[in-house]
């Protein structure tokens, strides 16, 4: 929609046409916006069914109309004009979204302008056109010469456009790896390559503690919370705190001192909170369903296998989770279009009254729908994930019409056991 009101007002902004010719020339405008910032025309072009028929002699009349009652179209009806305000508009219709950067921008100003943006294909896009002036191992260079003294969250936008480069960048990545701050992830890197040795645990402490002070900054003081607690060794916040401060990354001691505070603030803590859901298989009457008690801040993974255990599910099939327009998956598969599945926390995902979708086997289609239905507090004697209740059992994954097979009856201790195993190779 911002798209193709942005290319709208281009056209009317040159003036001279009427209502009824503008269709031509604003496929032209928005072909050239979709290029620039590397969307797909057919999702702005979607929009345009909302206000006329793209084959009728005025598809665009009811954004105009649409566009008038906001004040930044006006003119005689047929021949629309762009108003002071339009104008306006059509300087900031684009911002947020990533056009190429100039290659003439210094390393450290393409990093920062990149980390600016809230997705990864965002960030990619904007860096390409400044990789695009340069030889992969002279721009990685200049970018982890850069990275080394930016904040963790810049810095981690950095190491991720070098990791792209694949292994044009091993060069560079051997120079980065006696640095203080790009050093653990230049040895990181090289070990996946295997053209270094395993990283020590006292790297996969920094990194972890890299990791916590970036989401410190973009997410808060919970997120980071929870960072510290899954990767940091210790029998409690405290001690886990103290091995931040060891680490001697150069921001371990404001990410401790802020995770402390928030801790003791009285806030609610992430980390002391179950969600418990409701997982049902879509269409099937009378209704199958699950509920399952999971500590919100595990993964939409980590939901995935549980599901698998809850309704039987062999796992030798893709999966998609979508959560409003977006959908996520498993990093290794590579499904075009979806997030990584492992980098969204349930907590994040689900919200009172909202209904989130899984689909297992996307050839046959099981179809879930994940409820959330309560947060509720910890119980630290309690194994998780569990399933405290259930209807029906699971329909038979691989059904054959010529010999049906009658589902097994749901075993909520035996669910519950291996649910249990899950939990504890998880902690």
């Amino acid at each position: 929609m911002r798209l193709l009101a942005l290319a709208l007002l281009t056209v009317l902004s040159k003036g001279g046409l009427p209502a009824a010719g503008l269709w031509r020339p604003v496929l032209e405008a928005l072909q050239v916006l979709c290029d620039r910032y590397d969307k797909q025309s057919w999702e702005a072009l979607s929009a345009a069914d909302r206000y006329g028929d793209a084959w009728s002699e005025k598809p665009l009349a009811g954004l105009v109309v649409l566009l008038a009652g906001f004040g930044a179209v006006a003119g005689e009806r047929g021949r629309p004009a762009v108003t002071s305000l339009g104008r306006w508009a059509t300087g900031h219709l684009a911002d947020g979204l990533a056009g190429p950067a100039d290659p003439g921008l210094p390393a450290g100003e393409m990093i920062a302008e990149a980390a600016g943006f809230s997705d990864e294909e965002q960030q990619d896009h904007f860096a390409g056109g400044w990789l695009a002036g340069r030889e992969p191992v002279q721009a990685a260079r200049e970018i982890l010469a850069a990275a080394e003294g930016m904040s963790p969250l810049r810095r981690i936008v950095a190491v991720r456009l070098v990791e792209a480069l694949d292994d044009d960048a091993l060069p560079a990545w051997r120079e980065a790896a006696s640095a203080r701050c790009v050093g653990p992830f230049a040895r990181a890197v090289l070990a996946a390559w295997d053209q270094g040795p395993e990283p020590s645990a006292t790297d996969g402490f920094w990194l972890a503690v890299e990791g916590a002070a970036a989401a410190l900054a973009e997410e808060g003081p919970d997120e980071a919370l929870s960072r510290v607690w899954e990767s940091m060794p210790g029998a409690g916040l405290d001690d886990r705190l103290a091995a931040v401060r060891a680490t001697g990354h150069p921001d371990a001691d404001a990410l401790a001192t802020a995770v402390a505070d928030f801790a003791g603030s009285g806030a609610p803590r992430g980390i002391d909170q179950v969600a418990q859901l409701k997982v049902s298989l879509a269409g099937f009457r009378p209704a199958i369903w699950r509920r399952v008690l999971i500590p919100a801040t595990r993964t939409l993974s980590d939901l995935h296998v549980v599901i698998q255990v809850l309704f039987g599910w062999d796992g030798d099939h893709l999966h998609v989770f979508e959560v409003g327009k977006k959908q996520y998956s498993g990093s290794f598969v590579n499904l075009e279009g979806t997030g990584d599945e492992e980098a969204v926390r349930i907590r994040d995902a689900v919200a009172p009254g909202r209904t989130i979708a899984y689909t297992y086997d996307l050839g046959a289609c099981w179809e879930h729908e994940i409820m959330l239905e309560k947060i509720r507090p910890c119980d630290r004697t309690q194994d998780y994930p569990v399933c405290v209740a259930f209807r029906g059992d699971s329909p038979v994954e691989y059904w054959d019409e010529e010999e049906p097979e009658e589902p097994e009856p749901f075993g909520l201790n035996e669910v519950n056991r291996r649910l249990a195993a899950l939990g504890r190779e998880e902690a």
